[in-house]
């Protein structure tokens, strides 16, 4: 069997395992906060057409300029295209991961060498947090896959058609700044490595230069003519302003401990594994350092403590780990190990849908109670929920949960204002903790016609007689959480 069949069957055995790690159990309901929201905002872009301004509900992200909207704008071609569901809002997040392990495997081989890819894909399986963003809706995982594409097409330009490829290098990096704006810090030392290796060719310096600002001009061109201001002094005003979280406690060093904890392997290797990249392969190193000096540089001094925001820098670890061990084990063969490593993601893939666990995250099951019995109030759009507009956590999660599992447009309201602001609004829907229910003491007497409709140990759906019949209210139970793994 010739080499180039032989690398075509190593690639296509990563894709398969890469394929059936990330896609166990997919079709279980439960997702994240974060997945949620986007896939609220998300079905908003969907049932309004606005590809510009979409929210999560009046005043709640209204517009929404948290970050930039193109994996937002996929994932609403995915519900118009699939429907909306947990599995589609995770649909993005996972081909992206697949593409951006293809893209790492791809790079790597073009700098190197087979062997140094494939244990680069080994060495990065133990990382579960990075297969878990894949299987999210989080615009995390897009945008490292756009990035680590602007290295592929990089690496691709040393071998042909250099204007093309970097060309398609600065249209990925373009994309990942218009998925997750400043937070795309990986495209720095990418486009600084792709400008060291092309400075001689003005005519792959311009078709570089279009690669990134054609999409970012028209994205901003298009966004003014619709909205009438310019989107990134929204965002910046946004990230750096209103939306900074001030923590009680900072911590100096909390980025590289969240990296130990869920990368610990890759930082044992690393001080051996740089060492040697450094002697042998030392652009590939000062890309390497770049990545990892810039990400610490600007995370560790943030007062937002993240988990992914560690997840851009797991790839260079892995490519820096898989580079000693590929130098340790240069008699391994590629495609065996692929193909072992194919029949384990085969194994984990059958034995975790057979098994009686939940391998998704989420904390919506009281809310997921409910959705049996929302067909009874499908006349009603509105659901109104108790929240101030400083506490983001309290709109952010109650809303997504309101509109993604309810499918109602939530509406905030002040807690001091709350039963008033019922009593004004009898068509409405309202949902509490049972703990602020308690606290209310909603009774007629006192003028409040929503009373308890629906009911279980954490939250309670409020309606009038009319929405709610005794033949509706019921409790309905929240369903065992039987979880083992998360993602």
């Amino acid at each position: 069997m010739t080499e180039s069949k032989n690398s075509l069957r190593t690639f296509l055995y990563i894709i398969a395992g890469v394929f059936l790690l990330v896609f166990a159990k997919n079709w279980e309901p439960g997702i994240g906060v974060s997945s949620t929201t986007y896939g609220a905002l998300a079905k908003n872009i969907l049932s309004t057409g606005n590809l510009f301004h979409f929210n999560l509900g009046p005043g709640l992200y209204d517009p929404f300029v948290d970050h930039p909207p193109l994996a937002l704008w996929l994932d609403a071609l995915a519900f118009k295209l699939f429907g909306i569901s947990a599995q589609t809002i995770r649909l993005v997040s996972s081909i992206a991961g697949i593409l951006a392990i293809a893209a790492m495997f791809g790079a790597v081989k073009n700098l190197t060498n087979e062997r140094h890819a494939v244990f680069t894909y080994l060495i990065i399986i133990p990382v579960t947090t990075f297969f878990n963003f894949m299987a999210s809706g989080w615009l995390d995982m897009p945008m490292v896959a756009f990035t680590l594409g602007g290295f592929y097409f990089a690496t691709l330009a040393e071998r042909k058609n250099r204007s093309l490829n970097v060309f398609l290098a600065g249209l990925c990096l373009s994309c990942a700044v218009l998925t997750k704006g400043a937070g795309a810090l990986g495209t720095i030392p990418v486009g600084l490595f792709i400008l060291i290796y092309n400075f001689k060719s003005p005519k792959a310096l311009a078709s570089f230069a279009v690669g990134i600002v054609a999409p970012l001009s028209l994205f901003t061109f298009l966004h003014y003519q619709q909205e009438g201001f310019i989107f990134w002094s929204a965002y910046l005003k946004r990230q750096f302003g209103q939306n900074v979280v001030q923590q009680s406690a900072h911590e100096p060093f909390w980025y590289f401990r969240a990296t130990w904890e869920r990368a610990a392997i890759l930082l044992l290797l690393f001080p051996f594994a740089i060492r040697k990249l450094w002697k042998d392969q030392r652009p590939l190193c000062i890309l390497v350092l770049g990545q990892l000096l810039i990400h610490i540089a600007v995370y560790s001094t943030s007062a937002r403590h993240y988990d992914q925001y560690t997840l851009p820098i797991y790839p260079w670890l892995a490519i820096t780990a898989g580079y000693l061990l590929a130098t340790k084990f240069a008699n391994a063969n590629p495609i065996k190990i692929s193909k072992v490593l194919a029949g384990i993601a085969l194994f984990f893939f059958v034995a975790v849908d057979l098994l009686p666990i939940r391998v998704h995250s989420g904390n919506e099951v009281p809310f997921r109670a409910f959705m049996p019995a929302m067909g009874s109030f499908s006349k009603v759009q509105e659901m109104y929920f108790p929240s101030t507009i400083e506490d983001q956590d309290m709109w952010e999660i109650t809303g997504s949960f309101i509109s993604w599992y309810l499918d109602k447009t939530p509406v905030g309201v002040e807690p001091s204002k709350f039963k008033e602001t019922l009593r004004q609004h009898p068509e409405v829907l309202a949902i509490v903790e049972t703990k602020t229910f308690n606290e209310l003491s909603f009774k007629k007497e006192d003028g409040d016609i929503h009373h308890k409709c629906l009911w279980n140990e954490e939250l309670i759906l409020l309606a009038t007689e009319e929405q709610c019949p005794s033949s509706v209210q019921s409790y309905r139970p929240i369903e065992t959480k039987t979880q083992t793994f998360t993602r």
